[in-house]
């Protein structure tokens, strides 16, 4: 929608001032399209969210022209009170910032399990953390970024 937004051609004859803040997910906002929505909206806050329905919001990123720039492709920090790791997908210990393995997350926003599926609940967790079955890493500033999708998923 903000790629469509942007992009049209007819956008300016339309009052937009009363816009103040677009959040958006699904996948990080690429560069040309932060770069337009920049030019057209240079007063809306821009703030990214990443999650999913068993887990709510996990990781959130608000676009600032003095940070956005690195963190681009960043699906932002944890969000407060979810604490959001990157582990080995086979031992389930966490791997250092920068290295890829499983995003798995914890907070009271994780759902308890799935309605009537003890089997794949017990599957989802592991040390108390959900399983995303998404690959990616930390950087050392503590920002997300997915890579993959892992193939043996639980899900």
């Amino acid at each position: 929608m903000i790629n469509m937004l942007t992009d049209f051609a007819d956008a300016t004859r339309f009052d937009l001032s009363s816009l103040e803040v677009i959040a958006y997910g699904g996948s990080p906002l690429p560069v040309e399209v932060y770069q337009r929505t920049r030019q057209m909206l240079p007063d809306v806050k821009l703030v990214q969210v990443h999650g999913m329905t068993e887990t709510g919001f996990l990781t959130g990123l608000e676009a600032k022209k003095d940070s956005f720039g690195q963190h681009v492709n960043s699906l932002g920090r944890s969000c407060p009170g979810v604490d959001v790791q990157v582990v080995d997908p086979s031992s389930g210990r966490p791997v250092e910032a920068g290295q890829p393995g499983e995003i798995v997350a914890r907070g009271a926003n994780i759902m308890l399990g799935y309605w009537n599926h003890p089997d794949w609940t017990a599957q989802a967790f592991r040390n108390n953390f959900f399983r995303t079955g998404d690959v990616g890493y930390l950087d050392s500033a503590g920002y997300l970024f997915i890579v993959d999708r892992l193939q043996d998923s639980h899900r």
